[in-house]
This record gives C-alpha cells, sequence and structure tokens, in this order.
C-alpha cells in the first residue's frame, strides 16, 4: 500500500512539472506596435474600397507625435494624461476614389468604452479627425484625405 502511494504522488508531481509548461502557448499580448490589423471602408458614391495600410516612413511626422506637449495641443479638450501613440500606420485607397471614405479599421484592444483618438497627418502638421464609432476590435472615422493617421 504505501508503494502505491508513493508511484502515485510521484506521477502527481510529474504532472505538475509538466504542466508548468503550458503557459508558455499562451498568446502574445498586444503590443504598442501592430495593434491596427485592417481596414475596410466604402468611398463617397457608397462603393466598397479597398483599403491598404503600411508602415509609416515620414520620420518628421513620427517625430512630432513624440512629443507629449504637442501631442496634449492637437488633441486638445480630448488629451487624457497618459495617451500615447498606440499606433501609426500609411492609409490609402486607390486612385481616383471619391472622397470623403469612411474606414472601420479593426484594431486589438478596444471596445466600446476605450477612449480613441485619430490623427490625420496633412503633410505638415497632425489634425484631429473625429471618431464616428468605437466598438469590440473597430474604430471608424471619416477622411476628407490619406496619409499617415495616428491612433492614440
Amino acid at each position: 500500500m504505501k508503494q502505491i502511494k508513493r508511484m502515485a504522488a510521484f506521477c502527481m508531481a510529474a504532472v505538475l512539472a509538466l504542466s508548468m509548461s503550458v503557459g508558455a502557448f499562451a498568446a502574445e499580448s498586444p503590443s504598442a506596435q501592430g495593434i491596427v490589423i485592417s481596414g475596410k471602408t466604402a468611398d463617397a458614391d457608397g462603393n466598397e474600397v479597398q483599403v491598404t495600410l503600411a508602415e509609416v516612413t515620414d520620420t518628421d511626422a513620427k517625430a512630432k507625435l513624440d512629443d507629449t506637449n504637442y501631442l496634449k495641443e492637437v488633441i486638445g479638450d480630448e488629451y487624457i494624461e497618459g495617451m500615447k501613440v498606440a499606433d501609426m500606420k500609411d492609409v490609402s485607397v486607390p486612385e481616383g476614389t471619391p472622397m470623403p471614405v469612411t474606414i472601420e479599421f479593426e484594431v486589438n484592444g478596444v471596445n466600446k468604452n476605450t477612449k480613441v483618438v485619430v490623427l490625420h497627418y496633412n503633410g505638415t502638421e497632425w489634425e484631429k479627425i473625429k471618431v464616428d464609432a468605437v466598438d469590440y476590435r473597430s474604430v471608424t472615422a471619416t477622411f476628407e484625405s490619406l496619409s499617415p493617421v495616428a491612433f492614440i
């Protein structure tokens, strides 16, 4: 009887030790980069249009948002202490697409209670874009023109 108890205890210890490694297979948490996955839109005429997202290469545009005071100035009254750039994408639609376009972005980590600010770079300065809707993994905004877009 004593040997059976020892064998059972050994088996339980082995199972416990092996189960400790299971946590290593969990999915990664979203990082501050790469949380905007995709976008879908309809143009001003209601036709479905392909949205292309690329990494922002404009270093001047990126650098401006590194300054917290500049970020506060652009966001204005909607700024909440601790806000920062979650992701930045160069957004485009096919040439000749009638503007404005309303784009629904798939964004990891947001829900209807998340405070989201969308900024658009007009070539010289960042400007705040009105957010039409925020829902589970979704941020919708309307753009008169496209270029780098930042999600705060």
